[in-house]
């Protein structure tokens, strides 16, 4: 699998804590470089999907994109099923999508303005918080000392 994260910076201890919500991670991630020597933002991984309790999907499958906070990612791997990068759903793309998705609790069919919806933290999956209090967040030097 590999996972390309548009901001080079963001911890592998995040990205890993995301990906275990639908897979074990079967050792480290490592850095995919260019021909040139320069590293294209981007991680490979071995992994293990996490049996669905879909009957339609066998394993479960990660979106293919998401966002950890701010940052954007996408996943992709080998027999990927075709996803809407909007709402998640099968059966169509992103410019055909007129699902309306909240960013604050995840759900389909209101936006986070209007959002009565508990907060879901779209590192760990835990309702009631946000990524900035994650206690699975990665933790810098800096927050660490303050």
């Amino acid at each position: 699998m590999v996972v390309h994260m548009f901001n080079p910076h963001v911890p592998e201890a995040d990205i890993v804590t995301f990906l275990q919500r639908y897979m074990d991670i079967l050792g480290a991630g490592q850095k995919i470089i260019d021909e040139e020597g320069y590293w294209t933002s981007k991680r490979r991984y071995m992994v293990r999907f996490h049996a669905s309790d879909v009957e339609v999907v066998c394993v479960m499958s990660p979106p293919a994109n998401f966002n950890i906070r701010p940052n954007r990612g996408y996943v992709l791997y080998p027999g990927q099923p075709r996803t809407c990068r909007r709402c998640g759903q099968l059966g169509h793309i992103s410019v055909d999508c007129t699902t309306e998705m909240c960013r604050g609790c995840g759900r389909a069919g209101h936006v986070a303005a209007g959002c009565k919806n508990p907060l879901v933290c779209n590192l760990c999956g835990e309702q009631g918080q946000t990524y900035r209090m994650c206690p699975k967040k990665a933790r810098s030097f800096a927050s660490v000392v303050s």
